[in-house]
């Protein structure tokens, strides 16, 4: 998907666009400093998947799908019975932006939970920035679910003829051979 020399090169510009990152960076102990360039190539990594998810056409909600959901009250005390895996995606995803993007979280309460419109710019754009973050999130949760799910086509042990019929057989007498 992603080449190592993009990344690196990601690394160093995001580096350099931002203001004191360098020196701050620079000041670290060896330790905390090659922590904090892994988490930035992880935070691009994580980035350059969702951009080619987007360019494929292979997420599960987009941001118009979460305003409709939202605006159909899947937040409120007693959601729809008809929302399952999109109000689980929604709570895990909302859970995990609470710490390090809780004004987003806030925006999207007060609009879709408490029902009132935003009145400023500022608030507008925290809701228009928290919908596309809760998008990316559900996204995700989303893709982390399918990629642990134990059950469906294709999670069973292949087994041979031979292997498939001793397994029958055995269960169908009620004897095991070892």
């Amino acid at each position: 998907m992603v080449e190592a020399d993009d990344v690196e090169q990601s690394i160093h510009l995001r580096l350099l666009e931002s203001g004191g990152s360098v020196s701050r960076i620079l000041e670290m102990d060896e330790r905390a400093r090659y922590r904090a360039i892994v988490g930035i190539g992880h935070q691009i990594a994580s980035q350059e998947r969702t951009d080619y998810d987007h360019f494929k056409g292979s997420y599960t909600y987009s941001v118009a799908e979460i305003k409709g959901l939202l605006k159909m009250g899947i937040l409120t005390e007693t959601p729809p019975p008809h929302f399952k895996a999109e109000l689980i995606d929604m709570e895990m995803a909302l859970a995990s932006m609470v710490e390090k993007r809780g004004q987003y979280v806030d925006a999207i309460h007060v609009r879709y939970v408490d029902e009132i419109t935003p009145k400023t710019k500022s608030e507008e754009d925290a809701l228009r920035r928290g919908l596309t973050a809760l998008a990316d999130a559900m996204n995700k949760v989303a893709r982390n679910r399918h990629e642990k799910r134990d059950d469906g086509p294709g999670t069973r042990q292949v087994l041979t003829r031979a292997q498939a019929l001793d397994l029958s057989a055995s269960e169908w007498d009620g004897e095991e051979d070892e």
